[in-house]
């Protein structure tokens, strides 16, 4: 019985996973009361706001995919929802500000994209008392705005609160910038046409740029069907892999219907039948310098992959001056005795020994960091 509820379970986990993916439609009931999207005419919707933009002459258009780096460098993406961003997602977003785009979302979603940035250590912090804007407009909020604390000094501020702390302010990263919207209630529908909300927004739109697009993938409004938004996601490639290995492991727990046979065992030479002939060649050689520089070659060789390819003569040294730089002074006394103990002929075998024993070391040291 367990066996069988087994590949069951594993049959219902991965529904549940492909259900994930489905996106919603936007002509849906369900629209209305939907949050942080610009297709909810609802009171918590924000498609006041994308109509605001598109009156006011600028280009407004939705975005429903996940590939963010895909955007011209041209586009302001706006992101309404305070949910964070996933490591897959930060990176797109950072591609896309480093090559000019510009992104405005609350700054709950901001926080972790500044630090990947090498921004500081963004913190959230709420402010009370009225804001003071760039235009002088006076805004009506429900709740206290929110500020980034603990990032590098904004290129831009639209908004500060009495202290002087900034609520709507911009980062450069790269080329491009990313703005924290403090205020973000104000995009709802139900605020936006109290005191002087819609015109803040739309003079922030001006100053951000004229070509805008509100994301709609990540409050669920993704495009198209499941097959063609899982072709576009990022990691899709892995998402297969795990959709292969649920079904075999489908097919690996279903019950048997032929009995199992055992493996015909593989003929394999024996470890100690390599080092046995090996330790021959270097008897017959007579020579310890020779597996001491076969040592060092290989070592170099390693490190030199491990950088990508680079390293110039000594990439061993330069590898560990980059992964543990307190043992660099002990790797390059280690590596230029053995050096020195290869140019002679015929070195002591116990030095090549000892060289050899540290440069091993050294080297596990530097991969057990």
């Amino acid at each position: 019985m367990k066996r069988a509820a087994l590949p069951l379970i594993l049959l219902i986990g991965l529904l549940i996973v492909v259900a994930s993916f489905v996106p919603r439609e936007p002509e849906a009931d369900r629209a209305w009361g939907a949050e942080a999207t610009t297709y909810s005419p609802g009171p918590r919707g924000a498609k006041a706001l994308f109509l605001l933009l598109g009156q006011i002459g600028l280009d407004a258009k939705r975005w429903r995919s996940p590939s963010y780096g895909e955007l011209s460098k041209d586009t302001v993406l706006w992101v309404l929802t305070s949910e964070p961003f996933g490591r897959t997602e930060r990176r797109e977003l950072i591609r896309f500000l480093r090559k000019g785009g510009t992104v405005i979302a609350p700054p709950a979603a901001l926080t972790d994209v500044l630090e990947d940035a090498q921004l500081g250590k963004p913190a959230l912090q709420e402010k009370t008392g009225p804001l003071v804007t760039a235009w002088e407009t006076s805004l009506e909020l429900k709740d206290a705005p929110t500020a980034i604390t603990g990032a590098a000094e904004p290129m831009e501020t639209f908004a500060t609160a009495a202290s002087g702390v900034p609520v709507v302010a911009a980062w450069r990263v790269g080329e491009g910038r990313a703005v924290s919207l403090g205020v973000e209630q104000l995009t709802q529908n139900e605020r936006i046409g109290r005191a002087g909300n819609g015109t803040f927004l739309a003079r922030l739109a001006l100053a951000l740029g004229k070509k805008h697009v509100f994301d709609e993938y990540k409050v669920g409004f993704g495009e198209g069907g499941l097959v063609a938004l899982l072709a576009r996601v990022p990691y899709r490639w892995a998402i297969a892999q795990l959709l292969l290995v649920a079904v075999v492991g489908l097919l690996a727990f279903a019950g048997r219907r032929l009995p199992a046979e055992e493996p015909e065992p593989v003929q394999r030479r024996r470890t100690l039948e390599h080092v046995e002939a090996v330790a021959r060649l270097w008897e017959q050689a007579r020579d310890a310098g020779l597996p001491l520089g076969a040592i060092l070659s290989a070592a170099r060789e390693r490190a030199r992959l491990r950088l990508g390819g680079g390293g110039g003569d000594r990439p061993f040294l330069e590898w560990i001056e980059r992964v543990r730089p307190e043992l660099s002074p002990r790797a390059r006394d280690v590596w230029e005795k053995a050096e020195r103990l290869c140019e002679g002929p015929r070195p002591p075998v116990e030095d090549a020994r000892l060289l050899a024993v540290d440069l091993r070391r050294l080297e596990k040291d530097g991969l057990g960091w």
